[in-house]
């Protein structure tokens, strides 16, 4: 667990240094880092309940394909309304 926490964290840099945000006008908040499995989602937060938080404050939002899938509904909703 702990080199998967390490893998995370280091992907988490590395998203944060390239500064997507700031290549757009308007700008994305975040920069979307889906961990594909929802155990592995959970497994990591009981492993380090902070890492939703320094996440955010580096601008990368940790996703679970949950998430995922409900950012994506939203963005959906919001671009072109509600499915008829």
């Amino acid at each position: 667990m702990r080199k998967n926490e390490r893998w995370r964290e280091t992907l988490m840099m590395k998203l944060a240094k390239k500064e997507y945000w700031r290549n757009f006008e308007p700008s994305p908040a975040w920069v979307v880092l889906l961990i594909p499995n929802q155990g592995m989602f959970r497994a990591a937060l009981e492993y380090d309940p902070t890492l939703l938080d320094s996440g955010t404050q580096q601008h990368v939002l940790l996703a679970s394909p949950i998430t995922q899938y409900c950012q994506l509904n939203q963005n959906g909703r919001d671009n072109y309304g509600n499915p008829p």
